[in-house]
């Protein structure tokens, strides 16, 4: 039969993640400011660069406006 390949591996905020489907959740609630949004961004950013073309991911916008 065919061979599966293997999960795609990242670590988000020091937690490793493992799967074919990643779904990110961000907070964008006001315990955010000082920064904290931005290095969410960072850690997302990185991973997604670290994904190979068969990832598949979804982000989900919690808290906050627009």
């Amino acid at each position: 039969g065919e061979v599966e390949p293997p999960p795609e591996v990242v670590t988000f905020y020091e937690q490793q993640l493992e799967g074919d489907t990643i779904i990110y959740v961000i907070d964008r609630s006001g315990s955010m400011a000082n920064g904290e949004l931005e290095v969410a961004k960072r850690e997302l950013l990185r991973n997604i660069a670290e994904f190979s073309d068969r990832a598949e991911f979804g982000i989900v916008h919690a808290g906050g406006h627009g």
